[in-house]
């Protein structure tokens, strides 16, 4: 398998802004459709959390929906609905987006919509009280009653010690239950203020006549002072485990590693192996797990870029008659086969082919556009940083993945979570 020839980057264009207040604002033309995407992005998410009210982050992107002085609750879908629109949001470690697929005949209404719930929502009791129950629901159907979820909770638990990283996004019962109307207020008082906020809209725009409208009405919007506390980087001197009895038929577990943030070009070599191991039916596990040896019922790897170190985890639902040591032996022993005779060209190709074509699917649609965009200026602080990543996959050599390999993945800097039956 061959990568790619004389790869071409699409052709897009994009164009920013900046306000006197510290928003910035990417335009991104495509007149193919009469269709606009707008994307929120705030720096704010799980790592600017502390015990105590852990998943207020989430807490208020729920908020986010339920009414301003000026428009009041569920008035905010209704208006979007009503004009053939959609809007949804998402909370994650380290970045809180929102963000609406529109005809372009409302950019303005969607506009003032949202510098209004920037600055201006009201926070009800009776609605705080409201979502507060739906959250604790969704907490329940998440993580509580779901297995893959509370062994992923008590695997960053495990993992992180008391950085943020430790409790899930959704956050921990016991705060959910207690974070009051005025520990929202001063959050959102905090994080959502222009100069901690980029806006990305992607369809059929006009950046002049766009920004002259948004310049109405975010730039009377104050700016504000906050300042991050750094946060102690996690580390794992040897290897944790731990054991929980759950409600289940068969076992299940995670194994996990500690691996860099984005700070860190390593990232992209750890793109490539998650997808050795892991993506699709002719990966090494899967064959090894699932084809040769019908052990495991499903097998998953995930990597996440982050701005803190990140995770590199394996998920394994075992099968009738095994047990959790026998798919850990197996990971093991694929992953020591990659220190010592390396992996194909073939699949080293592959991977990068995967991610390539994912990467250029990505600038198909107004949303998906937007959302990589918005990503790379939030997480790299640069959104050019685009134009380099088919290359920094294309460099990647064999001796990259074993030296990668062998730098993260060893047992005193693993973590290990095994799921049983309770019976």
């Amino acid at each position: 398998m061959h990568l790619f020839p004389n790869i071409t980057f699409p052709e897009i264009s994009i164009s920013e802004y900046k306000l006197d207040n510290g928003l910035k604002i990417l335009f991104i033309e495509d007149h193919s459709l009469p269709l606009i995407t707008y994307c929120t992005f705030y720096r704010v998410g799980t790592r600017n959390e502390r015990k105590g009210i852990t998943g207020i982050s989430h807490f208020l992107e729920h908020m986010m929906f339920n009414g301003t002085k000026k428009y009041g609750p569920k008035i905010f879908d209704m208006l979007i609905e009503s004009n053939g629109g959609y809007s949804n949001a998402c909370t994650s470690t380290d970045i809180t987006v929102y963000y609406e697929e529109f005809p372009k005949d409302i950019l303005n209404l969607i506009i003032d919509l949202e510098s209004d719930r920037m600055t201006n929502l009201i926070f009800e009791p009776s609605i705080v009280e409201s979502e507060r129950r739906v959250i604790l629901e969704e907490r329940s159907s998440s993580i509580d009653n779901y297995p893959p979820g509370k062994l992923e909770e008590e695997l960053f638990s495990l993992a992180y010690d008391n950085h943020p990283y430790s409790w899930p996004v959704i956050g921990l019962r016991e705060d959910i239950k207690s974070i009051s109307r005025d520990e929202l207020l001063n959050y959102y008082r905090s994080f959502y203020c222009p100069n901690n906020a980029l806006i990305v809209i992607s369809g059929d725009i006009y950046p002049n006549e766009a920004l002259s409208v948004i310049k109405k009405f975010y730039d009377s919007i104050l700016p504000n002072k906050f300042n991050e506390n750094p946060l102690k980087l996690p580390s794992i001197r040897k290897e944790k485990r731990k054991e929980i009895k759950y409600k289940v038929e068969i076992p299940s577990f995670m194994s996990a590693y500690l691996c860099p943030s984005i700070k860190n070009k390593d990232i992209f070599v750890l793109d490539l192996i998650e997808t050795i191991l892991a993506y699709g039916k002719s990966s090494r596990l899967y064959q090894k797990l699932i084809e040769e040896k019908p052990m495991a019922i499903k097998i998953s790897v995930d990597f996440s870029w982050r701005f803190e170190p990140s995770l590199f985890t394996f998920y394994v639902q075992m099968g009738t008659g095994y047990s959790n040591y026998d798919g850990e032996e197996i990971i093991y022993e694929e992953i020591d086969k990659i220190k010592k005779e390396s992996v194909s060209i073939e699949e080293i190709n592959k991977a990068k082919n995967i991610h390539i074509v994912d990467f250029l699917r990505s600038f198909k649609k107004n949303i998906s556009r937007a959302n990589l965009i918005g990503q790379f200026e939030i997480l790299f602080g640069d959104w050019r940083k685009i134009y380099s990543l088919i290359d920094e996959y294309k460099k990647i050599t064999r001796d990259d993945i074993v030296e990668v390999i062998n730098k993260y993945f060893y047992d005193n800097n693993r973590i290990v979570v095994h799921m049983i039956p309770e019976n």
